[in-house]
C-alpha cells in the first residue's frame, strides 16, 4: 500500500480481479507514497488504515483469499514509537588514552528504509525479545477493536539490520552460553592475537548473536 493511499472500492475491485485469476491470497506491505499523492496518504496504524486493513480483510474472506501483512513497514522493523534504548545497534571497540581496547556502543544507527507515513523512526534491535515485544505491544493495541476473522499471517519481510552488532544483554548471554567474559577477549574480537583465538573468538560472538536473534523470531 503506497502511503496507504487505498480507498474501499478499489480494494474490492483489486481483490475480485486476483481471485477471478486463481490467486490464494494477497500480501499487505505498507511503503513510502508516491509523490504529489500526500493529501491522500493514511497513517500507518492509525483508525482510518486500520479501517481499510479490516474491510480489506472483509472483502478476502468473501473471495476465499488470505490476508498476510508485514509487521511494519518498510525494512525492517522499527516506527516512531521505538525509542533510542529500544533501537538497532553497533559494538565500538576503541582504545583508550592507554591504548587498551575498550568496547562501546552506538545506537540508534539506522531508520526505517522506504517506510509508510506513520512509520518513520529507528530501527528496532534484532536480538532483543524485550525490545521486540515492547514493539508489538504498539500492534496488539491498534487491532484491539478489529472485529474481523484474524489475518492469515503477520510477518517480518526482510533482514535489514545494516551494522546491527550489539544488544544491551550481550555481555551476560555471551557468558551464559559460551562459559567465558566476551569483555576479556576484545583483543581477539578485534583481530589481535593468535590465529586460533581470534576465529575461536569470533566464531562464539556470531553464533551467539545468530542464537539470540533465532529466540526473538520464535
Amino acid at each position: 500500500w503506497l502511503g496507504g493511499a487505498v480507498d474501499e472500492a478499489n480494494l474490492a475491485r483489486r481483490l475480485e480481479q486476483l481471485a477471478a485469476a486463481g490467486f490464494g491470497g494477497v500480501e499487505i506491505c505498507p511503503i513510502y507514497g508516491a509523490k504529489g499523492w500526500e493529501d491522500r496518504y493514511v497513517p500507518f496504524l492509525s483508525p482510518r488504515w486500520m479501517e481499510l486493513l479490516a474491510h480489506t480483510a472483509r472483502e478476502a474472506q468473501r473471495l476465499s483469499l488470505g490476508v498476510d501483512l508485514t509487521t511494519g513497514t518498510g525494512w525492517p522493523f522499527g516506527g516512531p514509537w521505538v525509542g533510542d534504548e529500544d533501537a538497532s545497534s553497533s559494538l565500538l571497540l576503541e582504545r583508550d588514552p592507554r591504548g587498551a581496547l575498550v568496547a562501546s556502543t552506538k545506537r540508534p544507527i539506522q531508520k526505517v528504509k522506504r517506510a509508510a507515513p506513520g512509520g518513520e523512526g529507528n530501527v528496532l534491535d534484532p536480538y532483543s525479545v524485550p525490545a521486540l515485544e515492547r514493539y508489538l505491544a504498539r500492534f496488539d493495541e491498534a487491532f484491539a477493536g478489529f472485529r474481523c476473522l484474524p489475518l492469515r499471517a503477520h510477518f517480518h519481510d526482510s533482514f535489514e539490520y545494516y551494522g546491527a552488532s550489539f544488544t544491551p544483554s550481550l555481555w551476560t548471554e555471551f557468558e551464559a552460553r559460551r562459559g567465558y567474559d566476551l569483555r576479556k577477549e576484545l583483543p581477539a574480537l578485534a583481530g589481535v592475537g593468535p590465529e586460533d583465538t581470534v576465529a575461536r573468538v569470533r566464531s562464539d560472538y556470531r553464533e551467539t548473536l545468530s542464537d539470540l536473534h533465532l529466540e526473538y523470531v520464535r
